[in-house]
């Protein structure tokens, strides 16, 4: 699993849910539409199908009565689809619509409460995983972070953030 230093940010709400501590492999994949005449070849032929999203599975930390997380178990409960975003250290992010498949409780941590959860893209829009940006306007994270966190330094000629969420979901 990937993720430390993660932060998980709830479009929908514009509000940061939690940090993350380790985060499932991203998957895209494309089923396969079988296109095989059956003739004199004895070769299966196929062509690229439609695309789609594995699910996410995402460990967070928290502290007790955090709202952010309370939301994604009522969310769960619910049946609610929702807008998410992955903030991920080098500053690149992962955004997708969906919804709460699955949820677990793990031990204490540091203080922190751990749960696991896995959300399932609903195909709606496309999830996208950028890069980091050149410079330009820029949201400030250092508001979602508590003080303390130690949020890695930007990599050389990009912005700590280069996110206008308003603009990515009118």
């Amino acid at each position: 699993m990937i993720g430390k230093d993660t932060l998980l940010y709830d479009v929908t709400e514009g509000e940061f849910i939690a940090n993350v501590d380790a985060i499932g492999q991203i998957d895209h994949s494309r089923q396969a539409v079988d296109t095989t005449a059956y003739g004199a070849s004895e070769q299966e032929t196929s062509i690229p199908g439609l695309k789609k999203a594995a699910p996410i599975a995402v460990r967070l930390n928290y502290e007790p009565f955090d709202e952010g997380v309370a939301r994604l178990v009522d969310r769960y409960e619910g049946r609610e689809i929702a807008d998410y975003l992955l903030i991920l250290p080098d500053h690149s992010t992962y955004s997708f619509r969906g919804y709460v498949l699955a949820l677990g409780q793990e031990q204490p941590k540091a203080d922190l409460l751990r749960r696991s959860f896995r959300f399932q893209p609903d195909g709606t829009i496309e999830p996208i995983l950028s890069a980091s940006r050149r410079c330009g306007d820029y949201y400030d994270l250092s508001q979602w972070l508590s003080p303390g966190d130690d949020y890695p330094e930007a990599p050389p000629g990009s912005c700590a953030a280069a996110f206008d969420i308003s603009e990515w979901y009118p």
